[in-house]
């Protein structure tokens, strides 16, 4: 994986392309995991990055599932503090 994983460029992937049809194979989509993984401190299931196609997909998959659940909890408490 070491020098094609170097080149992975994740700012420059097309959202809403296949992983595929860009060129990103099992083993790419794997370190693209761990880096997202790395930049927002949470665990993906392993090879749970292959269940999506896209970043747009996997993109869906954190704000709606990872992010969301994390940010409910502090958003209640703030909310009931400032119920009279």
């Amino acid at each position: 994986m070491g020098q094609a994983a170097e080149g992975l460029n994740l700012e420059n992937l097309p959202p809403s392309a296949a992983f595929l049809e860009i060129g990103l194979d099992s083993l790419l989509v794997t370190e693209l995991q761990r880096r997202i993984q790395e930049k927002l401190a949470f665990r993906f299931k392993p090879m749970q990055g292959l269940d999506y196609q896209s970043i747009e997909t996997m993109a869906e998959y954190i704000l709606d599932d990872v992010l969301a659940a994390q940010l409910s909890p502090k958003l209640g408490t703030e909310t009931a503090g400032n119920v009279n």
